[in-house]
């Protein structure tokens, strides 16, 4: 039976994936050959993940989401580990409240 797949979800700690080869010794496992050939296909991953340098290596496109908001998208040759990092950092830089 074929399964027509249009959408793909992966979360970082998703069991069996190491799409940058990290602690596992890299490889591609099966679930992650699974994805792959999802995205050829024409399907839409949804990678959520802290590791900014695999997200700038593996996205054509990144959204980053602050306070359940789209803070910025970054695309082509905005795409990169530093650009990530400062689309959420000036938040950092917020003066805290005293209580």
């Amino acid at each position: 039976m074929a399964v027509d797949v249009r959408q793909v979800h992966v979360q970082q700690d998703q069991v069996g994936l190491d799409f940058g080869g990290g602690e596992q010794g890299g490889g591609a496992v099966a679930g992650e050959l699974e994805v792959i050939v999802a995205a050829q296909d024409g399907a839409a991953v949804l990678i959520s993940s802290s590791d900014l340098e695999e997200l700038a290596d593996l996205c054509d496109r990144v959204l980053v989401i602050v306070d359940g908001k789209i803070s910025s998208m970054l695309e082509g040759a905005q795409l990169t580990e530093s650009a990530i990092t400062r689309s959420f950092m000036p938040l950092a830089a917020e003066p805290v409240e005293a209580s």
